[in-house]
């Protein structure tokens, strides 16, 4: 029930109410013992009633009043007045950040500030104990009626851990979406025991044989009494996978005959259930249920060879003769220009063949993209690769500008296609260009000294007129 103006919450009188949520609903109140303002929080009557999250709940405030951070509001009493169970803390005043962003886009100085300031008081809350994860819609929480257990499939709770006092223990065993586990891991960057296995993907029948397995286990080291009965939830279960697998589709995969026999043993002596033809030609598999990974013949075939032994698959050698090698001069041409390259010192680079226009258009004159049309990638991977790339350049001086954080010289060559609209037909033409990027001092830094002065033009033109007289190219200009 809200509390109106004028109302008494133990010392506090209330002045007005400053919002709500999924904790509670928040008040402005005056503290006329001490003078001064407070906000006061008043939980939700279903955690005040509940002994476990009254407890959990206070177990975190008290963690968060020892952490004595000028980022963090401080706390400074719970209390319990008329029923009702309230938190008093610091009153800050001022506009919350929802409230800046509406306004307007906010000063490059002013979002530094409120970035640095969260950041610190979230470090200083990390160095506590207290971690902050976002939950999502999409994440599978596990629940009772106290209030949250775990999340499902990825890490239980602080309150449901086994330890020394534990007498009674209630086995849960489930089975999760492995997309959903995955995502919620690599969202909470929360890796775990649980997650590892629930996000390859698990068998739904595995759950009460994992229940059965760990009761078990208790009783036989730990000395537990397993009480009588399960609860099983399972609706839908999970169709029964059969494969037909034929002798002759084994000979055409393995290229050679394996006995019908061996192959009945085989596929047997990995529990997978065999129905054999009047024929013996044929035989239905049924997979058993913690194959998740079989679902069509080339599976059972690999668990056949795997089990024969790939040793014993005979040696077949070709009956033809090798064609005749011809030459490729084009191919022949490139190899050799990548070795007079790198003779001179350069080092290969292979970059990605998508870009996008304006990062081309830098590189030309008033910036302007280029008037050829460009290929557009229907499903691009980020929006700085939505193009197939006109020249070599862009990309190259990205990994230039990479390596450089690293490295004072970079002297970097690639040999690659660019892709241009043709006028003959959907396809593009692929002419392959060289591009070369030289940058640093002419001499790697080396105890023996070395010329330290900064590459230029007339290095470039060295290279470049290495690389003809190796291709015995003459009168270029």
């Amino acid at each position: 029930m809200p509390l109106s103006p004028g109302t008494r919450l133990g010392a506090y009188e209330i002045v007005g109410r400053l919002g709500a949520g999924g904790m509670g609903e928040v008040y402005r109140a005056r503290d006329p013992r001490l003078g001064r303002e407070v906000a006061v929080k008043v939980l939700p009557a279903d955690v005040a009633s509940s002994p476990e999250r009254l407890a959990r709940f206070e177990r975190e405030a008290r963690t968060v009043a020892g952490l004595n951070h000028p980022n963090i509001v401080t706390i400074h009493s719970i209390e319990d007045a008329d029923g009702i169970r309230f938190l008093a803390m610091e009153l800050v005043e001022g506009k919350t950040l929802r409230e800046l962003i509406t306004e307007g886009p906010l000063p490059l100085r002013e979002l530094l500030q409120i970035g640095s300031q969260a950041a610190e008081g979230l470090a200083r809350a990390h160095s506590g104990g207290i971690l902050h994860r976002d939950l999502k819609p999409d994440n599978l929480m596990i629940t009772d009626t106290g209030g949250p257990v775990g999340v499902a499939g990825v890490m239980g709770g602080e309150e449901t851990e086994v330890d020394e006092r534990t007498t009674n223990v209630l086995i849960e065993a489930a089975n999760f979406n492995m997309i959903s586990i995955r995502k919620t891991t690599q969202q909470m960057k929360l890796p775990s025991e649980a997650a590892s296995r629930f996000g390859r993907g698990i068998h739904p029948a595995m759950a009460l044989r994992g229940n059965i397995r760990s009761a078990t286990f208790i009783r036989q080291w730990a000395g537990g009494t397993i009480d009588a009965g399960v609860v099983d939830n399972y609706p839908v279960p999970a169709p029964i996978v059969t494969i037909d697998l034929t002798v002759d589709e084994v000979k055409r995969i393995l290229g050679f005959d394996i006995d019908f026999d061996d192959i009945v043993r085989i596929l047997e002596s990995l529990e997978f259930k065999t129905e054999i033809s009047d024929r013996r030609s044929a035989i239905r598999v049924t997979v058993p249920d913690h194959r998740t990974d079989c679902d069509g013949p080339h599976d059972l075939i690999e668990e056949i060879a795997r089990i024969y032994g790939y040793d014993r698959i005979p040696f077949t050698a070709m009956d033809d003769e090798m064609p005749p090698q011809r030459s490729q001069p084009d191919l022949e041409h490139e190899e050799r220009v990548r070795d007079l390259l790198v003779e001179v010192g350069l080092y290969e680079a292979a970059t990605y063949s998508m870009v996008t226009p304006q990062r081309e258009a830098l590189l030309l004159p008033d910036h302007r993209p280029d008037d050829r049309p460009y290929v557009e990638i229907a499903n691009p991977i980020s929006t700085e690769r939505t193009h197939m790339r006109h020249t070599l350049l862009p990309n190259l001086l990205d990994v230039t500008a990479q390596n450089l954080r690293h490295h004072e010289r970079v002297v970097l060559f690639e040999i690659n296609k660019v892709y241009l609209a043709s006028e003959d037909g959907p396809l593009p033409d692929e002419p392959r260009r060289l591009a070369i990027v030289m940058t640093g001092p002419r001499e790697p830094e080396s105890w023996k000294g070395g010329d330290r002065t900064l590459l230029d033009f007339y290095d470039l033109k060295g290279v470049v007129e290495t690389l003809l007289a190796g291709l015995r190219i003459a009168g270029v200009r």
